[in-house]
């Protein structure tokens, strides 16, 4: 349940640069889980092999990403090891896949991490973000061709629990033979939401 000491302490880790990833929970239906549903947090569902949320995994707009959750192998006390399900096994994955974004960028922040996640991620339910499983599951291919082949410079500040952005994620410039003339400075774009032109 939520807990004003909880989210102090999450708010301030947040403003010290650390990138904090919740369970979305187990409960199976619309209810939120915290921490997952503190603003700023990333919420995790789970999801089958098939690629299907699974049944006990919770929804609401606390899920910002999913993956799988069901029969996870995973240590256990005593030096022993076994299958495991719940959302925790979820966030401890997603977890992993931004250290090793991370790894790749240490300069890399909230917003950046968040941004390269939902580019790299495979949409299960319905084009875009849902409730039950967030932008989708977090493709290799996809999150390697992000971290090597895209220019990530430019989401300035993003909601994650509005799944909303402020700015363009800018793939490419489209040069120009001649930008400079008589009516202004023309640059062009290709971005996220089309080609987008700026005069000055």
């Amino acid at each position: 349940e939520y807990s004003s000491v909880l989210k102090e302490a999450i708010d301030e880790a947040i403003s010290k640069g650390v990138i904090i990833v919740g369970a979305g929970g187990n409960l199976g239906y619309n209810i939120k889980e915290y921490p997952a549903a503190y603003e700023n947090v990333m919420g995790v569902a789970s999801i089958k092999q098939s690629l299907e949320r699974s049944s006990f995994s919770s929804y609401g707009e606390h899920i910002d990403f999913s993956t799988f959750g069901q029969n996870i192998y995973s240590t256990l006390p005593d030096n022993t090891y076994s299958f495991k399900s719940g959302t925790s096994q979820s966030a401890a994955i997603i977890s992993g896949i931004i250290s090793k974004i991370l790894g790749y960028n240490s300069e890399f922040n909230l917003p950046e991490v968040y941004s390269i996640l939902k580019l790299s991620a495979v949409d299960i339910n319905t084009n875009g973000y849902d409730r039950y499983t967030g932008y989708g599951y977090i493709d290799a291919n996809k999150l390697y061709n992000v971290l090597t082949n895209e220019p990530l410079s430019i989401i300035s500040s993003i909601d994650l629990k509005n799944n909303s952005e402020s700015s363009f994620y800018i793939r490419n410039v489209l040069n120009f033979p001649n930008p400079f003339g008589m009516n202004g400075t023309k640059f062009q774009f290709e971005s996220s939401g089309g080609e987008l032109q700026i005069k000055i």
